[in-house]
């Protein structure tokens, strides 16, 4: 599978992230965190999201390739994570990333993915859950 190379994070998030310490009372908020990254549907949403600036409603539907009641539950977990801000305009929902650090962590994901490839595609016991 070929693969894009991303673009490097910025300076100012590794360095943020070097000086940042995880606690052991963080460990729970983290796993929660991070499943909601893992499945699938969600990532492809988030990923649509950050590429386009903001989708409607509709266009997530399409995004994620879901009925529109599936899609709802993924944009829910998105926006309860803080991953996603929702807005309204008139009777349509918009939803945007709500962060600067999220377009980062994706970029710093891609890299960590990049530099391990071979071993994630060899992991037996990681895998995306079911949308």
């Amino acid at each position: 599978m070929m693969r894009s190379v991303p673009s490097k994070p910025s300076k100012s998030t590794l360095i943020q992230a070097q000086q940042a310490p995880v606690h052991t009372e963080d460990i729970p908020h983290l796993s929660r965190f991070f499943s909601a990254l893992a499945d699938p549907t969600r990532l492809k949403l988030l990923v649509a999201i950050n590429s386009a600036g903001r989708l409607g409603a509709t266009e997530c539907v399409k995004a994620s390739g879901l009925s529109q009641g599936r899609t709802s539950v993924h944009l829910s977990c998105l926006t309860a994570c803080g991953l996603i801000a929702q807005e309204r305009v008139g009777r349509r929902k918009y939803y945007r990333i709500a962060s600067p650090i999220v377009p980062e962590l994706l970029q710093l994901s891609n890299v960590l993915v990049d530099d391990n490839i071979t071993a994630i595609q060899g992991c037996r016991t990681a895998q995306p859950t079911a949308s």
